[in-house]
């Protein structure tokens, strides 16, 4: 039996869900911290006097919220503001549970009704509390193969859904793990079934003239930017294919607004394309036609799962490369430098992870060292912090702050992550 103090105490992850993607009004916090007296100065905080608007047309988004207005409180008592982030988190959470905040949709600022959250909270609080709570997240990681594989999924499905127009779900995606961009290259190459979004196909061409350059990073941002434009300059000319039928798109209808993402090309249809349209993209082997002699390759399993999930012909997601396109990994750090970095009773646990020796660790490494002078295993600063965080080692906002201060070029992919975290 769960008393009421605690109820009390944990009622903010009620609507932890609600407030991703979610805003609130500046006119409604401002009310709500001088009714509590709590020391923010919004304006600024938040640049309130950059706009004419009054404060009740104007929202913010609640991503972010608690950071800086942790930073804020820190700067002004010399202190690090990941010790406040969390407790200003729970308050303004807790604003919102108990009717004093609301939130409203970041799209339309349409205001979102948490009445049946708390209703959930009260019936069965115990659901909520931080040891079932994770024990439900952790399972739920075990079902998509490790957290890393659920984000990927949940957010290829979200693109997907959006892309679409229907929902589209996590299970409707696979992930397929390369050694390097050359080895996935290959892969595809060998796939004579490859299909994907428009988006899919700028981005895999753009990467295979980079690798044939040994060019950079910019060079491939700017050729998936040109091989793109060369899609758009003639759309109603793409042999474009529907989701999740695979039927063609009906030539004179007018492209629905992502079609970029939301619609698929397959390979032998784009090199035929291509032959009238941009005969320089023959020369890319992802396009190359099968040998004479091969024939039709046999139907696989993947490609029946593929086929029943997406439309024939259609690799769904392809490790997901068509809806995760982030840019080339940042440098990552030593063990050294994540041990400075992390405060935690490490030992030797950084040095021997990659024996198997601490499967917590697994995969926070992206290359594996050796014994050699030189030559140290590079971890991921994301990769370690979510380790942290899963197994209750450390608290999100902790790592939030280790993130931005060491490892800034880690932040972005960071952000994208810890929105699965608590």
């Amino acid at each position: 039996m769960i008393d009421e103090g605690t109820k009390h105490e944990n009622r903010y992850r009620a609507v932890m869900a609600l407030a991703n993607d979610a805003a609130v009004n500046l006119a409604e916090l401002q009310e709500w911290a001088q009714k509590n007296k709590h020391p923010f100065d919004f304006a600024a905080l938040l640049g309130w006097d950059a706009s004419d608007k009054p404060l009740e047309q104007r929202y913010q988004s609640f991503e972010g919220l608690a950071w800086n207005m942790a930073l804020q409180f820190s700067i002004a008592n010399a202190t690090d503001p990941g010790t406040y982030e969390a407790t200003v988190d729970r308050l303004l959470l807790n604003a919102v549970f108990d009717g004093d905040l609301t939130l409203y949709r970041l799209d339309n600022m349409i205001k979102i009704d948490a009445e049946g959250e708390r209703l959930r909270y009260r019936q069965h609080p115990e659901q909520f509390l931080q040891a079932e709570w994770m024990q439900a997240e952790k399972a739920k990681n075990e079902a998509m193969g490790g957290f890393e594989n659920r984000v990927m999924l949940t957010e290829a499905a979200r693109k997907a859904t959006e892309a679409r127009g229907y929902e589209v779900k996590p299970e409707s995606f696979q992930v397929n793990r390369y050694e390097s961009e050359r080895e996935r290259l290959d892969a595809y190459a060998r796939k004579p079934n490859l299909g994907g979004p428009p988006e899919f196909w700028a981005y895999f061409l753009a990467v295979e003239a980079t690798e044939r350059n040994g060019a950079d990073y910019d060079f491939r941002c700017q050729m998936e930017i040109q091989i793109m434009r060369t899609f758009e300059a003639h759309p109603e000319t793409l042999p474009l294919r529907q989701h999740p039928s695979g039927l063609p798109w009906p030539k004179g209808n007018q492209l629905p607004p992502k079609w970029r993402e939301g619609l698929f090309l397959r390979k032998e249809e784009l090199r035929e394309w291509a032959k009238e349209h941009c005969p320089d993209m023959l020369g890319s082997a992802l396009l190359a036609a099968p040998p004479a002699d091969a024939g039709t390759p046999p139907a696989t399993m993947d490609d029946a799962e593929v086929s029943a999930v997406a439309g024939a012909g259609e690799i769904v997601g392809d490790d997901l490369s068509t809806s995760l396109k982030n840019p080339a990994t940042p440098p990552g750090a030593t063990a050294k430098e994540i041990a400075e970095a992390f405060p935690f009773t490490w030992n030797d646990k950084l040095s021997k992870c990659t024996s198997g020796s601490y499967k917590w660790l697994d995969g926070t490494w992206i290359r594996k060292g050796s014994r050699k002078a030189g030559d140290a295993t590079i971890f991921s600063p994301v990769a370690i912090a979510v380790a942290l965080v899963t197994n209750d080692y450390k608290r999100k906002s902790e790592c939030s702050t280790i993130i931005k201060k060491h490892f800034a070029e880690w932040v972005s992919e960071w952000e994208e992550k810890a929105d699965y975290l608590t």
